[in-house]
């Protein structure tokens, strides 16, 4: 007996099962030339995890920095690679989850209507209701309608614009390491040459909670510029508040 063919909401959730198991999963490691850094990143730019070895102590603060920072970058590449080939083999590569999922907003053709008089705009010969707009109401509407769309077209640019621009920053407990995000993933990392004596091992830590206090600077900032493009129905820097840790502080709270 043949097996039964799945409806559409089963092949639906099963789909979306698949992207979310690959989107979890995903997360790569990359290693410094000189082994002093290790740095596992998720797609999204995101730092899970930062190793720094024996090697890294021969470093000066001045040097560890930036090395740690290209390498969290390197790591987010090719999770970034390996997240493309999954969502390509799942045929959702170029519906603009691709893109929401590297935490950029898809982007949209303008829309263009058009103009109500290329049609056909012959009289009817058939007598109309008295309350049926006319020709020139509805060309004035359709008018209204594009005018509309275009300005939140715009608007929605304009949007997209300011989040390639968006920056997060985060700091150790102290101040001893500062992080800067970016769309992109990890864009600096500054270590205060005192923090070497703390060792590898916590000194590592320290710049984790550097970045991830980036991260949730980064996260606030986003839903402020989303904000302004849902309206205030919606309150998304509420949402994003609710779901980082406490020990996170946004930059409003800061």
């Amino acid at each position: 007996m043949a097996a039964d063919t799945p409806t559409p909401e089963a092949e639906q959730t099963r789909r979306m099962e698949e992207l979310r198991t690959l989107v979890s999963s995903t997360a790569e490691r990359a290693t410094s030339p000189d082994h002093a850094v290790t740095v596992t990143a998720g797609p999204r730019g995101a730092v899970l995890d930062i190793e720094l070895t024996s090697r890294a102590a021969r470093l000066s603060a001045e040097t560890l920095g930036p090395l740690i920072a290209a390498t969290a970058r390197q790591a987010a590449e090719q999770a970034r690679e390996r997240l493309d080939t999954g969502l390509t083999e799942l045929g959702v590569r170029n519906n603009g989850v691709g893109a929401a999922l590297h935490g950029e907003l898809p982007e949209i053709p303008p829309l263009e209507l058009p103009p109500l008089d290329e049609g056909d705009t012959t009289a009817p010969t058939f007598a109309l209701d008295p309350g049926f707009p006319s020709f020139e109401g509805l060309e004035q509407a359709m008018g209204k309608l594009t005018i509309d769309a275009q300005e939140r077209w715009a608007a929605y640019e304009r949007t997209r614009e300011e989040f390639t621009r968006l920056t997060g920053t985060g700091s150790s407990a102290g101040g001893a390491v500062r992080a800067t995000v970016t769309q992109q993933g990890l864009s600096t990392v500054t270590i205060d040459p005192a923090a070497l004596r703390h060792g590898m091992t916590q000194l590592g830590r320290l710049v984790l909670t550097a970045v991830h206090q980036a991260d949730a600077d980064m996260a606030a900032a986003s839903a402020g510029v989303a904000q302004t493009a849902a309206g205030p129905r919606l309150d998304l820097a509420a949402m994003v508040r609710e779901h980082l840790p406490e020990e996170f502080a946004t930059r409003e709270e800061r």
